[in-house]
């Protein structure tokens, strides 16, 4: 395997084949070393850091770990990304208020990601959707208090209902 791995590095100096197989083997100092390696030749590119950051997590150093997510933070395109890893990391140490914060920065930075707004949510961000939220059975009842018409379709209370939902 080693042979391999050396050709290939010879080949293609940024295959991450061999960080990948010192996880596989359970040697994650390897995997760090060979993270930084990827990183020092691709400074760009924020998959190696995200691994790197892992390794850290799963050795432990969980200093380590924030400072890489951190300088990852300043030059990433997925400032989202970056914030839940930071988030968990921080959950994972114990420290739930840093954890609650980069959960609420990541929504606020993309508020359309659902995972994020949930994860808000149950830490206790206000639910902006909460006023146009309305039962089913609000809505039948407005229906029927009002004059029905023969012929009126279940569409229509449908588009009543999702109009209702959905201003």
């Amino acid at each position: 395997v080693r042979e391999c791995l050396d050709a290939l590095d010879r080949i293609n100096p940024r295959s991450s084949e061999r960080a990948r197989n010192w996880i596989a083997l359970g040697r994650f100092k390897e995997a760090a070393r060979e993270y930084q390696r990827l990183s020092g030749l691709m400074p760009k590119e924020a998959s190696y850091k995200f691994a790197l950051a892992d390794m850290y997590r799963r050795m432990g150093k969980s200093e380590d770990a924030r400072s890489v997510l951190t300088d990852l933070l300043e030059d990433s395109v997925s400032p989202a990304t970056v914030q839940r890893a930071l988030a968990t990391l921080q959950f994972e140490t114990g420290n739930e208020e840093e954890a609650s914060k980069a959960i609420f920065a990541a929504h606020e930075e993309v508020p359309t990601d659902l995972s994020m707004r949930q994860s808000a949510l149950e830490l206790g961000q206000e639910d902006e959707i909460e006023p146009y939220r309305v039962t089913l059975a609000e809505v039948l009842k407005e229906r029927d208090s009002k004059k029905q018409y023969p012929g009126v379709s279940t569409v229509y209370m449908l588009d009543q209902f999702v109009a209702r939902i959905l201003p």
